[in-house]
């Protein structure tokens, strides 16, 4: 969801059939989404997630070490404070 929210580009975006998204999400690199080259801290975070199995719990506090010591990072105070600029006052998003 981070990718998304910092890229707006995700590989499936555009796909309007479930057999291509699948197909798109199984095949699809962490290099390949992280193409811009800035957020390189995704790439140790995504590492991680990727070793976990479906009832494992991942390493939150890590996770947020990691987004911590990035020279990109921002806080999760202005990154709300985003999200909450991009909701109209009936509560829905701007589009």
């Amino acid at each position: 969801m981070l990718i998304d929210l910092r890229s707006n580009q995700l590989p499936w975006g555009k796909a309007l059939r479930e057999e291509r998204i699948l197909y798109l999400k199984e095949t699809t690199s962490d290099k390949d989404l992280l193409i811009d080259g800035k957020m390189e801290f995704f790439e140790k975070i995504l590492k991680h997630l990727r070793k976990l199995h479906y009832a494992d719990r991942p390493d939150y506090r890590a996770i947020y070490r990691t987004v911590q010591k990035s020279p990109h990072k921002t806080s999760f105070a202005s990154l709300f404070q985003f999200l909450k600029s991009e909701i109209r006052q009936d509560g829905n998003p701007k589009f």
